[in-house]
């Protein structure tokens, strides 16, 4: 049960997941579509096929997936800051541990995209303790009818109280690099990782 738990996990951290950090390395000069979104505009004009330099050198990056549309590699290095945008293909997702190939036609590059992504889970010791809550319950209140009389009566509010809990942290480590190639070079590579948190409780008794 607890492998069908972890491999749950690890599918779902692929979802909720939108975005890596780490280093791009550019090994040499290239150049990259903007692959600009053009919507109507009467008083200018846009280019979706502009291209862009990206300079030899170290930035930092991130490889933001969040949309379904695109893929960004948002990238900066002092006063220099750019994002190269990879159209993404309909249904492409990461896996979670293996390879991937996206070419050229695919993201709208002239380059090809090949990475591999790694993940891996670790759970914590299990741990005990109370923790703060809310619950229902009637509560006695008074007020004031619209004569100016006092009255009384229940009602039901939410209210603080305390439960004992068993739970353990799992932590998911996501490893992605990824190698901008053409004719068999690569021209760049993305290396980042990212590690999410989450409280799995195994008990939790009524809150009081």
């Amino acid at each position: 049960m607890k492998k069908l738990v972890l491999l749950f996990s690890m599918m779902m951290v692929l979802v909720s997941c939108k975005e890596i950090s780490g280093t791009f390395l550019v090994n040499q000069d290239f150049s990259a579509n903007v692959n600009k979104k053009c919507g109507w505009n009467p008083f200018g004009s846009c280019d979706p096929n502009k291209k862009f330099q990206v300079p030899a050198g170290n930035y930092n990056a991130v490889i933001d997936f969040g949309s379904k549309t695109e893929i960004k590699i948002e990238m900066k290095a002092n006063a220099y800051k750019e994002t190269i945008t990879l159209l993404r293909p309909k249904n492409f997702e990461f896996p979670s541990n293996g390879d991937f190939v996206l070419t050229a036609a695919q993201v709208n590059q002239v380059f090809d995209v090949k990475g591999n992504v790694q993940t891996s889970v670790s759970d914590s010791p299990l741990q005990r303790g109370n923790e703060s809550c809310t619950y229902t319950a009637p509560v006695w209140v008074c007020s004031h009818d619209n004569n100016g009389r006092p009255y009384c009566h229940y009602e039901n509010r939410s209210v603080w109280g305390y439960r004992f809990v068993e739970y353990y942290n799992r932590n998911t480590t996501r490893e992605l690099s990824a190698d901008l190639m053409q004719s068999q070079r690569s021209l760049a590579r993305f290396t980042g990782a990212r590690t999410d948190s989450e409280k799995i409780y195994t008990y939790t008794s009524m809150c009081r």
